[in-house]
């Protein structure tokens, strides 16, 4: 067995993990599987237990990622229409900005992050600070 390559390979998805605000993500876990699987000992394979339970572990990362991706468009969704008060970066010079008005639209990007849109600007759903319903405007 090579012990090199299970290392290299354990490397390299810690970079990506600590790069991408250290999420391991379920392609992450397949990788981490397929490596382990590639990599072991042909005189002592992995037990049906242990590999039903990896398996087992799997699909429950899964179905967490779904659930949380589907609360997570349900929340930007929720939105729409509602004023809300967010403070972000600026994508231009990174100094922090206030934004406030009426939510158009909602969107997810390609890499999973949740936007909502306030006046031709897309706010980050995390840096949404304040909900102001429209009969409580007196509280901004």
């Amino acid at each position: 067995m090579n012990v090199t390559n299970i290392s290299n390979s354990y490397t390299q998805q810690t970079s990506k993990i600590e790069g991408n605000k250290n999420i391991l993500g379920k392609d992450d876990f397949l990788k981490l599987l397929i490596a382990q699987l590639k990599n072991q000992d042909p005189l002592n394979p992995i037990e049906d237990r242990e590999f039903i339970a990896q398996m087992a572990q799997f699909s429950t990362l899964e179905q967490i990622q779904n659930l949380n991706n589907t609360f997570n468009m349900n929340y930007a969704v929720s939105m729409v229409g509602k004023k809300i008060v967010a403070q972000t970066q600026d994508p231009y010079n990174g100094a922090l900005i206030r934004i406030e008005g009426i939510v158009n639209s909602a969107k997810i990007t390609n890499d999973g992050y949740y936007y909502v849109e306030v006046d031709g600007v897309d706010v980050p759903v995390e840096d949404i600070k304040q909900v102001i319903n429209q009969g409580d405007e007196s509280d901004a």
